[in-house]
C-alpha cells in the first residue's frame, strides 16, 4: 500500500491530500473520511492553526507557504542563515568571534546582536560591511587605536543601539557618531583617550548612559557633553581629570555622576543631580583660590602691611649690627633679625597666594591642579616650612635665653654675640636644608607631584 509523506493525510484506501484539507469543514477524500473526528482535535506532535481544527505537520510550518487560514504556520520563523565565519558561533541573530581573522563576509546577515573579542582590528572594516541590521556591537579587547573607521562602515547605522568598545587603546573619538543617533549605550571604558573635544557627543540625543572610566582622562572641556539631552548616567570613575572647563556638562541632563574627581561634581548640570565624589574638607567649589572679596581684601592687608614693616624692620636691625660690634644692643639686634626673618617668610608666602588669586581669578576652578603643581607653589610651600620651623628655633631660643638671664644675668652665655651669631646662623642653615628636605620628599611621594590644597599645605 502506498504510504504518504508526513506533509500529507492518507485518504483510507486512496490517495494522498495535503494536512491543511483535513478537518476543513470540505470532503477532501471519498466518503469524507477527512472530515471524521474534528470536533475537538488536540493534534499531538502536530501544529493546530488557530481557531480550527486543521493540524499540520511540522514539515509543513515556516515552509514558506500559508497551510493555516490566517498563516499562522509562518510566522515566527527564523529565515535561513548563511554559513557561520570561521572561529565564529552563531545562534539565530546572534554572533560571537573570539581570535578570528575574519576575512571579508560575502553574504548579506540579519545579526542583531555582534561580539568581536581578541580579534584583527585591521578585518573588522570589511567584516562588518553586510552586517546591514545590528543593534548591539561589542568590539572589546581588540586593540582597536581608531574606532571611527571600524563602525562608520556599518550601514545601519542610526540603528545601532548598544556599542561595547571598552578594553582597546583607542586614542581619540572625534566626530566619530555624527551618523549614530540611535545609540542609547556607550561604553568606551579602559582605553587611551586623553581628552575629549567640544561637541564629541552632540549627536547621541537619545543616550542614556555613557561609561567613559579608566581612560586616563586629564581634561574637560566646554561643552564635551553638549547635547546629551537625555543622558542618565555618566562614570567617569579612575581617570586622572585635572582641567575641568565650568561648561564641560553644560546642555545635559545627567541625572548621575559616578566619578573619584569631586571637581566634576563641583560642575553638575542641575541642582538635583547626583554625583558620589564629595569634597574633602579643605577644598571647595569656589571658582577662586580666595573664597570671597573678603578673604582676598585681609590676606593682601596682612600681606602688604607686613612686608612693610618687616622690611623696614630688617633695614633698622641691619644699620643697628654694623654699627654695634658687642653688647646687649648687638645681641638683642641679631635675636630681633631672626624673628623678623621669620615673619617675613610668612608675609612672602601669603604674598604668592594673593599673586596666584590675582593672577587666575575665576579661571582658578579650571587650573587648580596645573597650580597646585606649579614651582611657585612648592616655593609658597617652602616658605611656610622655614616659617614654622624658624618660629619654633627662635622663640625656644628667646625663652631659654631669659630664664639664663634671669638665673644669672652677669654671667651666661646669652650675652656672647659670638654665641648668638653662631645659633643663628645654625637656625638658619637647619631650617634651609630641612625644608628643602621635606618639599622633595613630599614632591616625589605626593600622587602627580601635587600640592594637598591651593594654600601650598604639605599636609592638611
Amino acid at each position: 500500500m502506498y504510504k504518504c509523506k508526513e506533509t500529507y493525510f492518507k485518504c483510507p484506501g486512496y490517495y494522498c491530500i495535503p494536512w491543511r484539507l483535513v478537518c476543513n469543514s470540505d470532503w477532501d477524500c471519498p466518503l469524507g473520511t477527512d472530515e471524521i473526528n474534528c470536533t475537538g482535535r488536540t493534534c499531538p506532535g502536530q501544529f493546530r492553526c488557530h481557531n480550527t481544527s486543521i493540524c499540520l505537520a511540522t514539515g509543513n510550518m515556516c515552509d514558506g507557504v500559508s497551510d493555516c487560514n490566517l498563516g499562522d504556520d509562518e510566522f515566527f520563523c527564523f529565515p535561513k542563515l548563511p554559513p557561520c565565519p570561521q572561529n565564529c558561533s552563531c545562534v539565530i541573530y546572534s554572533i560571537s568571534c573570539q581570535h578570528s581573522l575574519l576575512r571579508k563576509y560575502h553574504h548579506v546577515v540579519p545579526f542583531v546582536h555582534i561580539v568581536i573579542l581578541h580579534s584583527y582590528p585591521d578585518a573588522l572594516t570589511n567584516f562588518f560591511k553586510e552586517f546591514k541590521k545590528a543593534v548591539v556591537l561589542s568590539l572589546s579587547h581588540n586593540n582597536l587605536v581608531k574606532l571611527c573607521p571600524v563602525i562608520t562602515i556599518l550601514p545601519n547605522k542610526h540603528e545601532l543601539a548598544i556599542l561595547i568598545a571598552a578594553h582597546n587603546n583607542i586614542i581619540t573619538v572625534d566626530l566619530c557618531f555624527n551618523d549614530f543617533s540611535g545609540i542609547r549605550y556607550l561604553d568606551l571604558s579602559w582605553n587611551l583617550i586623553k581628552s575629549l573635544k567640544q561637541f564629541s557627543f552632540s549627536k547621541l540625543l537619545i543616550l542614556k548612559v555613557l561609561d567613559f572610566s579608566g581612560n586616563g582622562l586629564e581634561t574637560l572641556q566646554h561643552n564635551a557633553f553638549t547635547g546629551l539631552s537625555k543622558l542618565d548616567v555618566l562614570i567617569l570613575n579612575e581617570n586622572l581629570i585635572r582641567a575641568v572647563a565650568t561648561q564641560a556638562l553644560q546642555g545635559s541632563s545627567i541625572k548621575y555622576i559616578s566619578t573619584d574627581n569631586f571637581k566634576v561634581c563641583c560642575i553638575k548640570p542641575m541642582s538635583k543631580t547626583l554625583c558620589n565624589a564629595q569634597a574633602p574638607w579643605p577644598y571647595s567649589c569656589s571658582l577662586r583660590l580666595l573664597t570671597s572679596i573678603t578673604q582676598t581684601g585681609i590676606v593682601w592687608v596682612i600681606t602688604l602691611i607686613g612686608i612693610l614693616l618687616n622690611t623696614f624692620a630688617l633695614i633698622i636691625n641691619m644699620l643697628k649690627i654694623s654699627k654695634e660690634k658687642q653688647g646687649v644692643g648687638y645681641n638683642y639686634s641679631i635675636t630681633v633679625l631672626g624673628i623678623v626673618i621669620v615673619d617675613l617668610s610668612a608675609c612672602m608666602n601669603l604674598f604668592i597666594i594673593a599673586v596666584a588669586d590675582l593672577n587666575y581669578g575665576d579661571s582658578y576652578f579650571t587650573n587648580e591642579y596645573s597650580w597646585r603643581g606649579s614651582l611657585l607653589c612648592y616655593a609658597g610651600s617652602f616658605l611656610s616650612i622655614s616659617f614654622q620651623t624658624m618660629s619654633f628655633f627662635v622663640i625656644s631660643f628667646i625663652a631659654l635665653s631669659r630664664f639664663y638671664l634671669v638665673k644669672n644675668p652677669f654671667d651666661t652665655i646669652f650675652l656672647n654675640p659670638s654665641f648668638i651669631k653662631r645659633c643663628m646662623f645654625i637656625f638658619v642653615t637647619f631650617t634651609l636644608i630641612s625644608s628643602l628636605g621635606i618639599i622633595l620628599s613630599s614632591r616625589y611621594s605626593l600622587k602627580s607631584f601635587l600640592l594637598p590644597t591651593g594654600i601650598c599645605l604639605i599636609i592638611v
